[in-house]
C-alpha cells in the first residue's frame, strides 16, 4: 500500500476516535467557515436542517467546536463526491 491509500492503524484510529470524543475549541461560524473551507452559510444551514448540529447550536451566538469544523469538512467531502445531504449526514453520525 503507498501512503495515500494506507488505511489507519488500530492505534492512529482509536487516537481520532479520542481526540472527536469531545468538543474542542469554540469558533464563531464566520472562523469555523475559515478552517472547514465551507461557507459560513452553508453552515448555518446545515445546523437549522439537522444535517450538522454543532456542539453549540443552542448558544447565542452559535458556535462550533473543532470537531465540527472536522466533521463540516468531511461532510462537504462527501458531498463533494455526489453523496446526497440526508446520506453524508447519517454517514457522519
Amino acid at each position: 500500500m503507498t501512503a495515500t491509500t494506507a488505511a489507519l492503524t488500530a492505534d492512529d484510529r482509536a487516537l481520532v476516535l479520542r481526540a472527536l470524543r469531545y468538543p474542542r475549541g469554540r469558533y464563531s461560524a464566520e472562523r469555523a467557515h475559515q478552517l472547514s473551507a465551507v461557507p459560513a452559510r452553508t453552515l448555518h444551514d446545515w445546523a437549522t436542517a439537522g444535517v450538522l448540529v454543532p456542539d453549540w447550536f443552542a448558544a447565542k451566538p452559535r458556535g462550533w467546536s473543532y470537531r465540527d469544523v472536522v466533521y463540516a469538512r468531511l461532510l462537504a467531502w462527501l458531498r463533494s463526491k455526489h453523496m446526497d445531504r440526508t446520506s453524508a449526514s447519517e454517514r457522519l453520525r
